[in-house]
């Protein structure tokens, strides 16, 4: 599932930061809210060139990106993104903030900044 999604003028790419990877397996209703993405995908206008860097460290599994942005001045090397955790209908909902480079270093590691909202 991908909500985050850039395009790059300066590199001339598309990077997308998945909310839900599965690999092996399809999706699952029940094991989805564990499948929270640590990567950052990107490929050519075209599609083309496919890459996918995944970010250093561990992030809980029940945490996916929900938005991201280039960092102004960092000549689209650096993301600010959103993680969010979504639970059962009228159950609250967090969110967290992070930075890191296109390279998958972190520069800023996630912080709550919310413990009943989600912000996209």
């Amino acid at each position: 599932t991908h909500e985050a999604a850039a395009w790059s003028s300066v590199h001339g790419r598309w990077f997308f930061m998945p909310r839900r990877v599965s690999v092996a397996q399809g999706w699952d209703p029940v094991l989805d809210g564990q499948r929270g993405a640590n990567l950052i995908i990107s490929c050519r206008e075209g599609g083309e060139d496919v890459r996918v860097v995944q970010i250093q460290g561990e992030s809980p599994p029940d945490r996916g990106f929900s938005a991201m942005r280039f960092v102004p001045g960092t000549d689209d090397t650096h993301i600010i993104a959103t993680k969010t955790v979504e639970r059962a209908p009228g159950e609250p909902c967090e969110t967290y903030v992070t930075v890191v480079g296109t390279d998958g270093m972190v520069h800023m590691p996630e912080a709550q900044i919310s413990d009943r909202s989600k912000f996209e």
